[in-house]
């Protein structure tokens, strides 16, 4: 992503009614004055945003905002492949008042998780029996597809549970030390020294060099529409010496991207992601 991108921020978006039907739709334009919006979230998963919002400038509705049941929002850079698409339901839409600007402001869930957290599977393997069949029985109970991308293995011991899919996952992380991603009704199996299949992204600019916490390494950089959690990323070291100095401290030429919150407006100097990644290399 060339530093001119980050004066061509683009987004749109689409307000669906409860029936499907698109009631008003936003598109920021290639050239001339642009609408004023913000969008912010937080990656937890690859589908899976917390605290999604977005904030409209002299948005003049076409139905009342009561009417609207689901949002999409596509943001990226002009003339790039690197964009982002969400939608879920809304949650709250309100006006502020009193505002000379007239600020309309959404909240939504962008990720439908009712398959994963009320699905409930019985489980029953015996020894021997491979970690990708336990999976595959919880994908084919949601519905769902599973990308299954470390080298199998059969378990030591019996898998004997009766719970829901999102419970049954966390024992299953916890027991095989394997990580997981939601990526609309994809289950994503993965380890964190590799992350999901896919090449590693460069990170090749940071406006905040990386720290290093007991949580992991965390950076602020332009915000990156493509990225996600999982993702297999890579710093360029040269960010590294502002922070660590001649501390002896190993560094993994890749990190596993494990959140990822950010800010991103049309008109204001709002462009920036938070990322939480974890350091192969102490894996």
């Amino acid at each position: 992503m060339g530093m001119n991108k980050l004066f061509d921020k683009l987004i749109e978006l689409k307000f669906y009614d409860k029936s499907g039907q698109m009631q008003d739709h936003i598109k920021i334009p290639d050239t001339g004055i642009k609408p004023s919006i913000g969008i912010q979230g937080n990656f937890i998963t690859s589908s899976i945003v917390g605290n999604m919002s977005i904030r409209i400038v002299n948005f003049y509705p076409s139905v009342s905002l009561d009417q609207y049941a689901k949002i999409e929002v596509i943001a990226g850079y002009k003339d790039s492949q690197d964009t982002a698409t969400i939608s879920g339901r809304i949650m709250v839409g309100y006006q502020e008042s009193p505002s000379p600007d007239g600020v309309t402001f959404f909240s939504f869930l962008p990720c439908d998780l009712d398959a994963f957290l009320n699905t409930v599977v019985q489980i029953d393997k015996p020894k021997q029996a491979t970690k990708s069949s336990i999976c595959q029985d919880l994908v084919d109970a949601m519905g769902w597809a599973l990308d299954f991308s470390v080298n199998d293995g059969q378990i030591v011991s019996g898998f004997n549970m009766n719970a829901t899919v999102k419970d049954i996952m966390i024992e299953f992380k916890s027991r095989y030390k394997l990580m997981y991603d939601l990526d609309g009704t994809i289950l994503h199996i993965y380890d964190a020294t590799n992350g999901k299949n896919g090449p590693v992204t460069n990170i090749n600019y940071v406006t905040s060099p990386p720290q290093a916490s007991a949580a992991g390494i965390t950076f602020v950089a332009p915000w990156m529409p493509g990225l996600r959690p999982a993702m297999a990323i890579h710093i360029d070291p040269k960010y590294y010496r502002q922070n660590y100095g001649g501390a002896q401290v190993q560094l993994s030429t890749t990190l596993i991207v494990q959140s990822i919150e950010f800010q991103f407006n049309t008109v204001t100097n709002q462009n920036s992601m938070t990322v939480l990644a974890l350091n192969t290399a102490e894996k």
